[in-house]
């Protein structure tokens, strides 16, 4: 009985822990717009995406935000995804090719090649508002920020199974939202996220964990939290909010 007590408090403890850091990061604001906008560049690894990239291009090509541009790099498609991109005839847009093996090393050549000084990495099965690069470009007005998350919402059917994953995923984005604001990072996702430049390459990037599937936004998240204490935040506003699409299996 008294074990059940003690993990009881904890719990709540826990719970309330989560909610002044929730509430914390819902009222942090951002400070005033420099004159001139950076550019901002958005690296989109593909693989086999023929049927969802074309969504996000289109979103993209809608931006309020005009200075940025859009490099996708393939990581060894086997589709239609090379000729869906070639249809958009943007002029910020290019294609690169994976330079390794796997979605870091794709990410890894799309910054390297990027000439924004703010990256920003999704993924090909999202959609974006036309706020969603205004908003971001919002979160660097501080030059100490180095990195910032937004939400992802999971849409789908109304079953049992994807309601549990937006379920699921609505908790994990708010757990990673409240420490955050707590100045303790703990989760974010690499299908909206934005940081310096500058920040990836001084902590190397993927290098000590290139060969792990996973992590491209953890483990470099708490990498920057290591050289730069305070400098992560969550971008509360609900235009960058990103939509994907659920698994229709658990597989």
């Amino acid at each position: 009985m008294v074990v059940l007590t003690c993990i009881f408090i904890l719990y709540f403890l826990l719970i309330a822990i989560f909610l002044v850091g929730w509430k914390r990061a819902m009222q942090e604001k951002t400070d005033p717009l420099p004159s001139k906008d950076p550019l901002i560049s958005v690296v989109i690894p593909v693989r086999n995406e023929e049927m969802t990239i074309g969504n996000l291009l289109t979103d993209l090509s809608q931006q309020e935000y005009k200075s940025f541009e859009i490099i996708v790099v393939n990581d060894d498609s086997e589709d239609e995804t090379l000729w869906m991109v070639s249809r958009f005839k943007m002029k910020n847009l290019r294609v690169l090719h994976n330079n390794g093996k796997g979605k870091k090393a794709a990410i890894s050549t799309g910054i390297r090649s990027a000439k924004g000084s703010i990256v920003v990495t999704t993924d090909a099965d999202c959609s974006v508002s036309p706020q969603w690069l205004t908003h971001i470009r919002e979160q660097f007005r501080n030059p100490r920020t180095m990195m910032a998350f937004g939400g992802v919402r999971m849409e789908g059917s109304s079953s049992f199974f994807d309601c549990l994953q937006a379920m699921e995923f609505s908790s994990l984005i708010g757990s990673g939202a409240s420490t955050a604001a707590l100045g303790v990072p703990t989760l974010c996702n690499g299908a909206n996220l934005a940081f310096r430049k500058k920040a990836f390459t001084e902590v190397k990037g993927y290098d000590d964990n290139i060969n792990i599937p996973s992590g491209d936004d953890e483990f470099f998240m708490r990498k920057i939290q290591k050289c730069h204490p305070g400098s992560i935040h969550f971008m509360n506003s609900p235009e960058t909010v990103v939509a994907t699409r659920s698994q229709p299996t658990p597989q």
